[in-house]
């Protein structure tokens, strides 16, 4: 689920590799500058007001969950009555348990419970594993932890021996964007999304690798950023490349990539140009819409329609999917005069988080239409 700016500035997680290059570049692609053109609409067909709003604004998210300036937590589309402490990050939810990354020094199994419609963290119970490393991404299935560390170290842990049953080092990496994508776990392999752009297949079992699909071959920001394997059906990204196996045959076609969505028929891109598009299986594009200059982030689709917004000047874009028709809608900031760009965005199913507003698409969005001149 996967949106950008500050939610996917480039985070090195203390491997201090070339930082200093790393931030630039974040900065650059990222923030943009001052000079930077913005998209500018021929038509607004009005305004849409927030329909919720945050405690406190977020300050960091990757593709699971959010945290607010309190340490509360964004998961599942709702705001967990959980606080966090500053060095925990949260990588993987279900409905049994939470996998949180503290700090450098390992990875959390936490239970979860329900009350009162509420989800809490059962940290009596927690499980905790000593990984020596800073955990990016991880999933568990039964007794199997799979992750990745910031070193493109790829383990399997046991919870049931309480011990590694796979550790092993990938090609050396030098920057990563926080957009990292979740090892897939299924019956008998797990699929590994590497830092270098690969997937790697494990045997469960033997713990050797099976399978190893380069993704894409660039040195710098080439962590895979998107994986979706449903039953034989594999769709993923690095920052410039997807690839997709369908049916035992693969697919790639390059391209600038924001943000990535299957829906389990179509393929939807937001490119860094202000290009959406709708790809099918095979990567060919079936239909595609060009903003000038328009900076996209978050990918929501509902009801036939979908949904992102535009951050240089506070838009909410409407593609109606069947012939990629467009509305263009003001987002209203409450009493900010101006739009603030510098934001942090977040979005699950059906609802985006910008900076401490929430859009809830499951509700019925409050729209003022402007006559037209």
């Amino acid at each position: 689920m996967f949106s950008i700016l500050k939610p996917y500035f480039f985070s090195f997680l203390q491997t201090k590799i070339f930082i200093s290059i790393g931030i630039f570049v974040c900065i650059f692609f990222y923030n943009g500058c001052d000079s930077q053109k913005s998209f500018v609409p021929q038509h607004i067909k009005g305004a849409i007001k927030f329909n919720d709003s945050l405690d406190k604004i977020i300050v960091n998210a990757n593709r699971v969950g959010a945290k607010l300036q309190n340490n509360a937590i964004i998961a599942d589309n709702s705001v967990a009555h959980i606080v966090f402490k500053d060095s925990e990050n949260l990588l993987y939810t279900d409905s049994k348990q939470w996998l949180i990354a503290n700090g450098c020094a390992g990875l959390s199994i936490v239970p979860i419970i329900y009350q009162d419609n509420q989800v809490m963290l059962d940290r009596v119970h927690t499980r905790e594993i000593a990984t020596q490393g800073c955990v990016v991404s991880a999933s568990i299935k039964k007794n199997i932890v799979a992750g990745v560390l910031a070193d493109n170290t790829l383990f399997l842990y046991d919870t049931t021996k309480g011990d590694f049953t796979l550790q092993t080092k990938e090609e050396a990496i030098y920057a990563i964007s926080s957009m990292n994508a979740n090892p897939v776990i299924l019956d008998t392999l797990v699929v590994f999304p590497t830092l270098d752009g690969r997937l790697n297949t494990i045997d469960i079992a033997q713990g050797k690798s099976i399978k190893n699909i380069i993704v894409n071959t660039e040195k710098f920001l080439n962590n895979i950023i998107y994986l979706n394997v449903q039953k034989d059906e594999l769709v993923s990204a690095t920052h410039k490349r997807i690839y997709t196996l369908i049916h035992g045959e693969s697919y790639g076609k390059e391209l600038e990539i924001r943000d990535i969505y299957f829906d389990g028929e179509y393929i939807y891109v937001l490119s860094l140009n202000g290009t959406i598009y709708q790809l099918d299986k095979t990567l060919a594009v079936v239909q595609s819409l060009r903003l000038l200059h328009a900076n996209l982030n978050g990918i929501i689709i509902k009801d036939g329609h979908l949904y992102t917004f535009e951050n240089s000047g506070g838009y909410l874009i409407d593609i109606t999917l069947q012939d990629f028709s467009y509305e263009v809608f003001k987002l209203k900031f409450g009493m900010q005069r101006w739009f603030n760009k510098r934001i942090t965005l977040f979005y699950g199913q059906n609802i985006l988080y910008i900076n401490k507003n929430i859009l809830d698409f499951n509700k019925t969005l409050q729209k003022v239409l402007y006559e037209k001149k």
